[in-house]
C-alpha cells in the first residue's frame, strides 16, 4: 500500500513538473515573439500563480500562461493600467489575447486610443477565452452574420456589448474572415477563410 502511495505521489509530482515546464517554455516563446521592445527587461523568473499557471513580469509588461487562458502578453499603456488595477487579482482576470493597446481579459478589456486615453471595460457577466465569449447572466443573439449582441440581465454587470471575431497573423491583421457561431449563450470563433488565427473581439 505504501509503495502504491509513493508511486502515485511521484506520478503527480512528475505531472506537475511537466506542466510547469510547458508553461514556462510557452512564456519564453511568447516573450521572443512579442519582443523586448514591447516587454522591456525581465524582472526575475516566472512565478506560479495561486490559482494555477505562471506569470513572468517585465519592466513594461507581463506574460501569463494558464490552462484557462493559454499564453498571452500584456504590455505598454494597457499593462500600466492593468497593474494599477491589481493585475490578475483584479475583476478582469488574466489576458486572453496579446497586446499593448487592445487587450481582452477573462472578464473585460483594456483599450488605449491613439491619443493615449485608456478605457477599461469591466464585463463581469462575460467570460472570455481567446476564441469564445460566454454570457453568464442574460441573453445573446446574432445581430448579423458576424456580430453577436450580448444582453446582460439587469444588475448582472456590464452594458449591452457587441462581440465579433478578428483574423490576425501574429500581432497584425490577417486576410480573410473568421466564422462566428452561437450556441446557447456562447459565441465561438473558428478559422473560416482567415489566413492567421481567429480571436474574440469587442466591437467599440
Amino acid at each position: 500500500m505504501l509503495r502504491k502511495g509513493v508511486s502515485l505521489s511521484i506520478l503527480i509530482l512528475i505531472s506537475i513538473t511537466a506542466n510547469a515546464f510547458a508553461d514556462i517554455a510557452a512564456i519564453n516563446s511568447k516573450a521572443k515573439a512579442v519582443g523586448k521592445s514591447n516587454l522591456g527587461s525581465a524582472q526575475g523568473a516566472a512565478k506560479e500563480l495561486p490559482g494555477g499557471g505562471w506569470v513572468r513580469r517585465y519592466s513594461r509588461g507581463a506574460i501569463y500562461s494558464t490552462s484557462d487562458t493559454g499564453t498571452h502578453a500584456i504590455y505598454g499603456a494597457a499593462y500600466r493600467r492593468y497593474k494599477a488595477l491589481g493585475a490578475e487579482k483584479s475583476a478582469l482576470g488574466a489576458p486572453v489575447t496579446d497586446g499593448g493597446s487592445e487587450v481582452i481579459l477573462q472578464h473585460g478589456a483594456i483599450d488605449v486610443s491613439k491619443s493615449g486615453k485608456v478605457t477599461v471595460r469591466n464585463l463581469r457577466s462575460v467570460t472570455f477565452t481567446t476564441t469564445t465569449a460566454t454570457l453568464n447572466d442574460g441573453n445573446v443573439r446574432m445581430a448579423s452574420n458576424t456580430d453577436a449582441l450580448f444582453l446582460p440581465q439587469s444588475g448582472a454587470g456590464g452594458d449591452t456589448t457587441t462581440i465579433t471575431c478578428s483574423c490576425k497573423t501574429a500581432q497584425r491583421p490577417g486576410t480573410g474572415s473568421c466564422d462566428v457561431t452561437l450556441s446557447g449563450n456562447t459565441v465561438t470563433c473558428s478559422q473560416g477563410s482567415c489566413s492567421g488565427g481567429c480571436q474574440i473581439t469587442i466591437v467599440k
